[in-house]
């Protein structure tokens, strides 16, 4: 498992450059090499980009909604809703199959 830091107040997750050896650097546009406790690491931004290429890379990062979504609206959603925007976030398609009475609308 990698070892991923998210930094809140910058919109960004600092990753261990080693994670990111299969990658092209061109795939993320404003990622830059940081020192953070004595070693080296490359921020990222915090987006669903960057999210959905690291996961798929094998990175466990933390998902943006996680760290600094406001949910926005009269109702704030469920504890077993979050996972469910999550993947529609990360995701162009998919389906819904929860069960009756989730709050699926």
């Amino acid at each position: 498992m990698t070892e991923c830091i998210a930094v809140p107040n910058r919109r960004a997750v600092l990753v261990r450059p080693t994670s990111l050896a299969g990658l092209k650097p061109n795939m993320f546009e404003r990622s830059k090499v940081v020192t953070y406790k004595g070693s080296k690491w490359v921020a990222l931004p915090l987006d669903e980009h960057s999210h959905v290429v690291l996961t798929r890379h094998g990175v466990v990062a933390p998902h943006p909604m996680d760290v600094y979504y406001t949910w926005p609206g009269r109702y704030t959603p469920f504890k077993h809703q979050v996972p469910t925007a999550q993947f529609f976030a990360s995701n162009q398609r998919g389906f819904c199959f929860n069960s009756m009475g989730t709050g699926k609308t």
